[in-house]
C-alpha cells in the first residue's frame, strides 16, 4: 500500500525528515504544478528528477558525461539502459566524480523547486526504484541546508555548463516520526541496496555542496538550515494530548510527525523530551507542536 497526503499538510522538508528517520527507501511521487519522482535508499536522496525528462544516461550523455560508447558496452541486451551503479564501479574511463556532482545538480535544482510549495499531493512508494541504480546519495539535511544557503536553479535541471554548476542541495532534519511514512517491504523493515562506488565530488576550491555518502556510512551533519533560530529547548511547559477531537470535527488527518507527537503526549511531555526522543530540529518540533496546539489536538500547561 502507497501512502499519500497534501503537500500543504506535509511539506517537502518534512517528508523527507521522516524517509531520514526511517531509514526509507523507495520512491517518492511529487505532484503539482510540475511532477518529479524522488528516489530514496535508507533515508538519503539519491536522485530527483522532473517526470518526462529523459532517460538519465541521455541527460549524461548530453552533458557530456558519458559517451555512446560507453553506454552501449554496460547495457546489456533486452535492457533499457545501461545499470550505471555497475558500471561506475567497473570502468574507469567513467568519470564518477563528475558524475556524482551533476547529479547533485540535478537533485537540488529538481527539490528546489517543491520548497514552500503547499498545493499539490505526494504519495510514496517503499519498492520504487531507479533503473540506473544509486550512483551518489546525500542526506535530505544537507540538501535543505544548501539551497537553503545558495539558491537553487529554476528550471529543475542542472544549468549547461555541467558538473561544476550543481549550485543546490536540499536540507532536512532527520526524526523518528513512529508512524511509518513508507510501508516497509518483506525485509524486515531494512532495505537491501546494492553497494556502487564510493561517490567523491570534485576538488574545486568551491564545492558544490556535502560530500555524498552511501547506505551504512557515517552520515556529515550540517548546521541549521540558514535564517532558521532554533528555540531553546523548554523543559518546563508540559503538554498533553486531548482525548476527544475538536467540537464539529468527525475526523481528525495528521501526518507522520503530528501522529508521533500525538501519541508521545498522550502520557504528557515537553517540548525538550520531543526534540530529544524525535531527534528533530527544535524549530519544526517547536512549529509541529504549536499547530497541533491551535488545531485543538494539545493542551499547554506552564
Amino acid at each position: 500500500m502507497m501512502r499519500r497526503g497534501p503537500l500543504a499538510d506535509t511539506p517537502i522538508d518534512v517528508l523527507l525528515a521522516a524517509a531520514a528517520s526511517e531509514r526509507a527507501s523507495g520512491v517518492i511521487e511529487l505532484h503539482g504544478d510540475v511532477e518529479a519522482l524522488v528516489y530514496l535508499v535508507e533515508g538519503d536522496v539519491y536522485l530527483a528528477d522532473l517526470v518526462g525528462r529523459p532517460p538519465l544516461e541521455a541527460q549524461l550523455l548530453e552533458a557530456g558525461l558519458l559517451t555512446p560508447e560507453q553506454i552501449e558496452r554496460h547495457t546489456e541486451p533486452g535492457d533499457d539502459g545501461p545499470y550505471l551503479a555497475l558500471a561506475l564501479d567497473t570502468d574507469e574511463t567513467i568519470d564518477e566524480h563528475s558524475i556524482g556532482t551533476w547529479l547533485f545538480g540535478l537533485t537540488t535544482a529538481t527539490l528546489a523547486r517543491f520548497v514552500g510549495v503547499t498545493s499539490g499531493e505526494y504519495e510514496v512508494d517503499p519498492y520504487g526504484l531507479h533503473p540506473s541504480g544509486i550512483l551518489a546519495s546525500w542526506p535530505p539535511r544537507d540538501i535543505f541546508e544548501h539551497i537553503t544557503s545558495t539558491g537553487a536553479a529554476d528550471d529543475g535541471s542542472p544549468d549547461d555548463d555541467g558538473p561544476d554548476d550543481a549550485s543546490s542541495v536540499l536540507p532536512t532534519d532527520e526524526a523518528d516520526l513512529g508512524a511509518p511514512l513508507f510501508d516497509s517491504p518483506d525485509t524486515g523493515g531494512a532495505s537491501e541496496v546494492s553497494s556502487g562506488p564510493e561517490p567523491v565530488l570534485p576538488g574545486s576550491s568551491e564545492p558544490p555542496g556535502p560530500e555524498p555518502v552511501f547506505p551504512g556510512s557515517s552520515e556529515p551533519s550540517g548546521p541549521d538550515p540558514a535564517g532558521e533560530v532554533t528555540p531553546a529547548a523548554d523543559t518546563t511547559t508540559r503538554y498533553t494530548t486531548i482525548d476527544t477531537a475538536p467540537a464539529g470535527t468527525d475526523h481528525v488527518e495528521l501526518n507522520p510527525v503530528e501522529w508521533r507527537i500525538i501519541v508521545i503526549a498522550a502520557q504528557g511531555t515537553s517540548l525538550a523530551d520531543l526534540v530529544a526522543r524525535l531527534e528533530l530540529d527544535e524549530t519544526v518540533v517547536d512549529r509541529v507542536v504549536r499547530t497541533l496546539c491551535d488545531r485543538g489536538l494539545l493542551t499547554a500547561d506552564r
